[in-house]
């Protein structure tokens, strides 16, 4: 998705059934320099449209929401602009609406609760286009993906040397752009190498691939 920050403020899509909950979202985006609020939508139908038309830097998506709840909107986006950078910011934590917005192609979750100042790092962190999990919900990631891929560790082995730098890169916190400039090559070679990446792992998206990748070095 191409970027439309103004002066250089990341651009905020905040998505929620509940008005209350998005005036709570926007007052903590507008107080912050280097954030704005691009749009708000009471629906994932409305979301869909206002991606199409505003072209945010971030979207916050609730799951609980009629209409079009938050993981078919996330599906639904994530179709058309796979590089959509989407946080989740919902009390749903049970594992099949985590997972589900995981493999839907969210790229960060947090609950409603979250104290501002980790919410505020989890937006920049998923606007810059690495996945941002609390430590104990990347724990459940990583358990439920070793558990879905028993022998998903042997899999490593069979990366070819650029691929096994790209997840190397990836599970250190890198966005695509800050791995090229790592690695000498465009950000478009680094994103199909992911891709690659993932097939061989048997990993849907980057924030599972994120996080297993972390696992994996820290093993």
């Amino acid at each position: 998705m191409a970027s439309n920050r103004h002066n250089g403020m990341m651009q905020v899509l905040i998505v929620d059934d509940h008005e209350a909950a998005r005036q709570a979202l926007a007052a903590v985006i507008t107080s912050e320099p280097d954030l704005m609020v691009a749009g708000e939508a009471g629906n994932g139908i409305e979301a869909v449209e206002l991606v199409r038309r505003l072209q945010p830097d971030v979207i916050l998506m609730d799951l609980i929401m009629p209409h079009l709840n938050g993981v078919e909107a996330i599906n639904a986006i994530c179709r058309q602009w796979p590089e959509a950078q989407i946080l989740v910011v919902s009390n749903a934590e049970d594992d099949e609406h985590f997972f589900d917005a995981l493999q839907a192609g969210a790229l960060g979750y947090v609950r409603k609760a979250v104290e501002i100042n980790q919410l505020v790092t989890a937006i920049r962190v998923v606007g810059s286009g690495v996945a941002y999990l609390p430590p104990n919900l990347a724990q459940r990631l990583v358990r439920y993906v070793c558990t879905s891929n028993a022998h998903l560790f042997q899999r490593v082995q069979t990366l070819t040397p650029r691929e096994l730098d790209v997840f190397v890169a990836l599970g250190e916190g890198c966005n695509s752009r800050t791995t090229a400039a790592r690695l000498g090559i465009c950000a478009s070679t680094v994103r199909i190498h992911l891709r690659h990446t993932q097939k061989k792992l048997g990993l849907r998206t980057r924030a599972q691939t994120a996080v297993f990748a972390a696992e994996y070095q820290a093993r």
